[in-house]
């Protein structure tokens, strides 16, 4: 819920935000309704949401943080100026 709960703040403040989730959706532990609202109103504030999908790498080559991530077999390299990790 932390990474919900940051990412629409900082999407409302302007910032492009993206989470990617391991699981099929986002808060799996939560009821399944539940948790398509929260993704809807997310989507809605312009958050981009990545669902299975791995982190496998993170490196700083300035002035980027490049993150690897594996989504549904296929790899790949985003950059972002900023990354924030809710576990």
């Amino acid at each position: 819920y932390i990474a919900c709960e940051m990412g629409q703040a900082l999407a409302r403040l302007g910032t492009k935000v993206t989470i990617a989730v391991r699981g099929t959706r986002l808060l799996e532990q939560e009821d399944a309704e539940s948790a398509d609202v929260i993704q809807r109103a997310l989507v809605n504030d312009g958050v981009k949401i990545w669902a299975q999908t791995e982190v496998q790498s993170v490196r700083v080559d300035a002035p980027f943080k490049y993150v690897t991530l594996c989504e549904g077999g296929i790899t790949r390299t985003v950059g972002f100026h900023e990354i924030l990790i809710a576990t």
